[in-house]
Parts: structure tokens; sequence; C-alpha cells
């Protein structure tokens, strides 16, 4: 569960809590405590069900990904499933359990994304491989992201 997710079921718990010490109303309890574990609940049946849709994506991929290295990702390669290789040089939305990784090999840069945290813990200078689609940066349409299926600290 992100950052994000647990700040907002602990900010309802506390005003659960003040209601109930200002009203002292047990019924209102009898639904805010499940709508509470409801709430707790949901981020991790989706996470759940984002690891499984991206397991059964990465057997697909696995087959049909081509190593490029990073140099040779280019916008000629979009919509093609690439596998690439490379040391993690930034993290970002780490906190949000979206993480976008830079990646650098022999002076190239390339951006990883991902939709669901990774299997294993990725941090800056990790060596990782990562296996994904070829698509356009959202926010710089010239350049060039993977989207990523699978990110395993490479050996």
């Amino acid at each position: 569960m992100s950052l994000l997710s647990w700040i907002t079921v602990l900010l309802l718990a506390v005003l659960v809590l003040f209601h109930f010490m200002e009203t002292g109303d047990v019924r209102f309890l009898a639904f805010a405590i499940p709508g509470l574990a409801i709430m707790a609940l949901i981020p991790h049946l989706l996470h759940w069900m984002n690891r499984k849709t991206y397991e059964e994506a990465r057997i697909a991929y696995e087959t049909q990904a081509r190593r490029y290295p990073l140099r040779d990702v280019t916008p000629a390669i979009i919509g093609k499933a690439a596998r690439v290789h490379g040391i993690v040089r930034k993290t970002h939305f780490q906190w949000m359990k979206r993480p976008h990784y830079i990646i650098e090999d022999e002076g190239s840069q390339l951006r990883v994304v991902i939709f669901t945290m990774p299997s294993e813990k990725i941090t800056v200078g990790d060596t990782i491989e990562a296996t994904g689609i070829v698509m356009k940066n959202l926010f710089r349409r010239q350049k060039v992201v993977l989207s990523a299926v699978s990110i395993t600290k490479a050996t």
C-alpha cells in the first residue's frame, strides 16, 4: 500500500474517532469501521490484481521482446517489445508505488516506468533488466520511454 493510501486511511480513522467522540453514536461505528476496512483493503486488492496482470504480460512479452542497447531505443521502434539493461541513476514516484527509473548504459539514458512495484527492491546503483513496450514519453513527445511489465535486478 502506498504512503498516500496509508495517510488517507489514517486520516479517515481519525475523523471517525472524532465523530464518535463528539456524538457517541455506536450505530455510526457499525458503518464506519467496515468502511475503513474496505478503504484499507482496496489498495491491497488492486496491487494484487496489477501484479497478476503484469505477470501474465511478462510471460507474453518475454518471448517476443528483443534485446536493445539503450542507444537503439528510439522513436523508430515505438510499439515494439524490448528488453533493456542498465544501471539505475535516479528513481521517481516510489512513494506512490508507481516507480519511474532513469537507467544508463554506455552514455545513453532511458526512462523505464512500471505501474506496479517490481518484485525486487530497486535502488540507485542497481543494474536492472527491464522488459516492456517502447512508447512516447507523455510529457516530452520527442523522447521515448519503456513501459515495463517486468523489472529485475541483473546478476
